[in-house]
């Protein structure tokens, strides 16, 4: 992402959805039940971290990083991480108050429902990580137009997308699951309009300029 080179992206996309496939199956296979495939997920975040060390080895930036370098690192990422955990306190407080108010069955629809589109979800993270990387290059004035540009065209390919979604939902859930769920058809149209929202990068200009204490307000 932040060399931009769209390809190898695609490449590695490919590569990484087959290994954790791989990698779930065989847990399930040779050690059994939930425990083996987390197992097998953590084999490969093992190995993709490998990775990652190697990248940085041949890019010869796997320097000794210094104590001032180590304590940025800790703060900044202690704020990131902390606004990422308060965000996603409030699925689980919607799943509660769902279970509490409205029971076991209706939990199970909702929770079928209430998720973000997949394509949406990838899509809108990578164009956040890269103007990230854009801001903190370039500065925000300077990187205003290639912000605009990028989410234009974010927007002219997800906009039909979504719409075409929302509008098949009805008969997408029943055939993919069963018609128990043809109700989860609803909360996912209810989320889908939530793309409106995720055509903002906020984050991205917060994180790219340093400013990471704003994140939590």
């Amino acid at each position: 992402m932040a060399k931009n080179e769209q390809q190898l992206l695609f490449h590695y996309g490919i590569i990484n959805f087959i290994l954790i496939a791989l990698c779930a199956i065989s847990g399930y296979k040779f050690i059994g039940g939930v425990n083996g495939i987390l197992i097998g997920l953590c084999v490969a975040m093992l190995l993709k971290f490998s990775f990652s060390i190697y990248c940085y080895v041949q890019e010869q930036r796997l320097q000794k990083p210094t104590a001032a370098e180590i304590k940025a690192f800790l703060q900044q990422g202690a704020i990131i991480s902390f606004s990422i955990l308060l965000g996603s306190l409030g699925d689980y407080l919607d799943e509660y108050l769902v279970r509490i108010f409205f029971g076991d069955s209706t939990f199970a629809i909702y929770k079928m429902g209430a998720r973000e589109f997949p394509l949406l979800q990838i899509l809108c993270n990578s164009l956040s990580a890269i103007l990230v990387v854009t801001i903190s290059q370039q500065g925000f004035q300077a990187s205003l137009a290639e912000i605009k540009n990028r989410t234009k065209m974010l927007i002219r390919v997800l906009t039909p997308i979504m719409c075409v979604v929302v509008l098949s939902g009805k008969w997408l859930f029943p055939f993919f699951y069963n018609h128990n769920f043809e109700q989860s058809a609803f909360y996912f149209n209810l989320y889908a309009l939530l793309c409106v929202s995720r055509f903002l990068f906020p984050q991205s200009i917060i994180i790219g300029l340093n400013l990471n204490r704003y994140l939590l307000i």
